[in-house]
């Protein structure tokens, strides 16, 4: 095993280069020094393969140290060196084979390499950094969510036509149901065909007057509210708002500028109108609702009715967008889980006050 390259050699006691060839042998490398004076016998220095330590390599320059300090070192811009490397020793430490191999492959290992730096940037920016930010909401203060979700409200209120009378009149009927949250709950009708409805973070609730109308009665009502408040106090809503946020550098704001998140938020508010949860989310905010319901004493048949009446809506032509219904999908399995926690809920009472609310807020 015998090869020869032509090298620069630093003897590690200046910063001189000497002119040299590299023997690269079984056992060590012999360093033929050729950079003498006139006359001369060239010298020769051994390096063991043990003592010696990759520095750089790449497909032009290739640089590498012995021993300890002061280290010797040499430098080949030989383009096949790193190759004849990778061949003559395989397993030695000094080389790293795939590195190697990358640069082997010149063109095609460019590509390779952008292809897998691009794979990282697309798993960072579409999967880890959402999950980092919604598991950074899930940390924050309560009181700095209220807060948020409050600025949020006001200034997406500014774009949105609100029922000042219906806000009153829902936000009485709320007042009678216990939640089971220490969030102040805000309700507010919007005057809007489209039929909708949403919770921002900390505790703002908006109901656009077109659902409004198509509830049928004070329990669906309750149901409603109650599975919006449930997104609220699980923190769904924070967190689905960081996930859709994330790109948007969620975390910076959420780490300490509340004021900028909110004006980043609110040049995407149609994000905020149309969050959407996950199936296990959903069936979290159903649980959350029904069970409302029962501490209320209402019947959990509001929630199926409210089902009902939305999937009914939802197979009209001529009925205005049934957003609800996108971004809170309405499947087979929700309907049903309802439907079997009614049939085993004790025996519900009628609150004549809640009746009377809800009355009020008809048309």
């Amino acid at each position: 095993m015998t090869q020869a390259f032509d090298i620069l050699y630093f003897d590690g006691q200046s910063t001189r280069s000497q002119v040299a060839r590299l023997w690269l042998r079984a056992d060590a490398w012999d360093i033929e020094i050729l950079d003498n004076a006139e006359g001369e016998v060239p010298r020769t220095v051994r390096w063991p393969l043990a003592d010696i330590h990759r520095n750089e390599t790449s497909s032009s320059t290739n640089t590498f140290r012995f021993g300890d300090f002061p280290f010797q070192a040499i430098e080949c811009h030989d383009a096949g060196f790193a190759k004849i490397l990778l061949e003559t020793y395989p397993e030695a430490p000094f080389v790293n084979r795939y590195y190697h191999w990358l640069f082997a492959q010149k063109w095609k290992g460019v590509a390779l390499l952008l292809t897998l730096f691009l794979l990282t940037l697309g798993f960072g920016y579409f999967w880890l950094l959402p999950n980092l930010a919604e598991s950074l909401a899930g940390k924050i203060p309560q009181s700095l969510e209220i807060k948020l979700g409050e600025q949020l409200a006001k200034g997406m209120m500014m774009d949105m036509e609100v029922d000042t009378a219906r806000s009153a009149a829902l936000q009485h009927f709320a007042d009678m149901l216990n939640f089971g949250t220490d969030y102040p709950l805000q309700f507010r009708v919007v005057s809007d065909e489209t039929v909708n409805a949403f919770a921002l973070p900390g505790g703002q609730i908006v109901v656009f007057d077109a659902l409004l109308d198509k509830v049928e009665s004070a329990e669906a009502l309750a149901g409603l509210l109650a599975h919006e408040a449930a997104h609220v106090k699980k923190r769904h809503a924070l967190k689905a708002l960081a996930r859709s946020m994330a790109g948007y550098l969620f975390i910076s704001g959420m780490l300490g500028d509340v004021n900028g998140l909110t004006t980043l938020a609110l040049d995407n508010a149609e994000q905020l109108r149309a969050l959407r949860f996950s199936r296990t989310l959903e069936h979290d905010a159903d649980v959350s609702a029904l069970e409302t319901l029962a501490a209320n004493r209402l019947d959990q048949n509001g929630m199926v009715s409210l089902f009902q009446t939305l999937n009914t809506a939802s197979e009209g032509t001529d009925l205005p967008a049934l957003q609800f219904l996108n971004t809170h999908p309405l499947t087979d399995e929700r309907i049903e889980f309802a439907q079997n926690a009614a049939l085993k809920q004790a025996a519900p009472v009628r609150n004549s006050d809640l009746e009377a609310a809800f009355v009020g807020l008809r048309r």
